[in-house]
């Protein structure tokens, strides 16, 4: 599958002090993505998909500190999605009580 090899630096969420969707990430052509999520909140952030932009599903995301799958993270640290096939990924703060978050994402051809 031709493409990039690496994508640049991409900003999901900064300094998110609420729910919303925060912007997607471009995921065409990248077998795998990081996102690190950084601040100190209580909060849950769903990882979602998307083949068009528009209509968007949640997917797994694998946290590298334990390596358990979820839809959900509540806690900052480094995750991992699968984004074969996929054009935009994004963290939505789907619950908010406190804090700023931060999400940062990187991808890669090679998965």
């Amino acid at each position: 599958m031709g493409g990039r090899a690496f994508s640049s630096r991409q900003v999901l969420q900064s300094a998110a002090g609420a729910t919303g969707d925060g912007s997607p990430m471009d995921v065409r052509g990248l077998a795998a993505s990081v996102v690190q999520l950084i601040g100190t909140f209580t909060a849950t952030i769903t990882w979602e998909a998307s083949l068009d932009g528009a209509a968007w599903v949640a997917v797994q995301a694998v946290p590298l500190a334990t390596g358990t799958a979820a839809t959900t993270a509540t806690a900052a640290g480094l995750y991992r999605v699968d984004t074969r096939g996929l054009v935009a990924l994004r963290a939505r703060v789907s619950a908010f009580t406190s804090g700023t978050i931060d999400a940062v994402g990187y991808g890669s051809a090679e998965g």
